[in-house]
């Protein structure tokens, strides 16, 4: 049996956009909206599409929103050539340019679930998010992004990364989800996660976060630029402490200072990040390191480790080992 479709009018498309973007769309408006999404979706599995086709074609016209928005200055966007086959993302393109492809990007990631990345032991992956907020994952780490129905970016992080937050025009909340039911809350800033094991760090270089204990076992904390956050499997309350930012977000350049450090907390951190295991006595995982660790040239390390302690590291494949 088949479905009739009531396409939206181009000039009541843009202004549902509009407002949409702007936060002052009516709950009706939204509906609308968000019904004609659907209805667009439904058309083209009427056209044969299977739903694996479906899925990977949704897939594509996300890449274009994305890429298009990336390249795009506001109000430089040409459309002499229709990008998208689906005729009303083509239609918002030629109408209003990048703030609707935006909205619609918006759009589509409300109703097609989280994008996810992931990174291989050793690998650094610079993400540019829809919205353009930036993140540069660390090694052996995956993080998945949406938007909720407010329009709050909401993000889960297993690992490490950097964020680099942009401020939206309607201060939608940026989320990062961790390990215990602990987040981070955020407007615009630059920040960095750990989340391993159980354990997480919060290490804030500019703007304002806040961490918030979803678990209600430690209240709420603020930090500012060159503070840190931690807690662990061990000690569950939350603990602040002054740091120098700058050197320990220096991992994704290749390069990333660390104070005093135990060898042993070292070695956890490249095991989980290059998936590279250290034998050593217990004795000199209680050693601690004060200098740069090279980033890009772990064995560069290891033979600084070496000099510095006067001991003998041997390497096989993925295995050092220190005696």
């Amino acid at each position: 049996m088949q479905t009739n479709k009531h396409y939206m009018h181009p000039k009541q498309l843009r202004y549902l956009i509009r407002r949409y973007q702007e936060g002052t769309a009516t709950s009706q408006e939204r509906a609308l909206l968000e019904q004609h999404w659907k209805d667009m979706l439904g058309h083209e599995a009427a056209d044969g599409l299977s739903e694996s086709q479906r899925s990977a074609q949704q897939e594509e016209i996300f890449k274009n929103i994305v890429s298009s928005v990336q390249k795009q200055e506001p109000g430089a966007f040409r459309a002499s050539r229709p990008l998208f086959r689906n005729r009303w993302i083509a239609v918002a393109a030629s109408l209003t340019g990048i703030l609707l492809l935006l909205a619609t990007a918006r759009l589509w990631l409300m109703h097609s679930g989280p994008l996810e990345y992931e990174t291989a032991y050793g690998e650094r992956k610079h993400i540019v998010l829809p919205e353009g907020s930036e993140v540069w994952l660390n090694g052996h780490s995956t993080l998945r992004y949406t938007l909720d129905s407010l329009g709050s970016r909401q993000v889960w992080l297993d690992g490490e990364a950097q964020f680099s937050v942009k401020h939206t025009a309607n201060h939608n909340k940026f989320v990062v989800h961790m390990a215990n039911q602990l987040a981070v809350e955020v407007l615009g800033t630059v920040f960095n996660v750990v989340n391993r094991h159980g354990d997480v760090n919060v290490v804030l270089r500019s703007g304002a976060v806040r961490v918030v204990d979803q678990s209600h076992v430690s209240p709420d904390v603020l930090l500012k630029p060159n503070e840190m956050i931690s807690r662990s499997r061990s000690k569950p309350v939350l603990a602040k402490a002054v740091v120098q930012a700058q050197p320990r977000l220096g991992w994704k350049d290749g390069a990333m200072y660390v104070e005093n450090k135990p060898l042993g907390e070292i070695f956890d951190w490249i095991q989980d990040t290059y998936g590279i295991t250290v034998q050593c006595p217990p004795a000199f995982r209680d050693e601690t390191f004060a200098g740069t660790i090279p980033t890009d040239s772990i064995d560069s390390y290891f033979r600084m480790i070496a000099k510095l302690y006067q001991v003998e590291v041997s390497k096989d494949g993925q295995n050092y080992r220190i005696k």
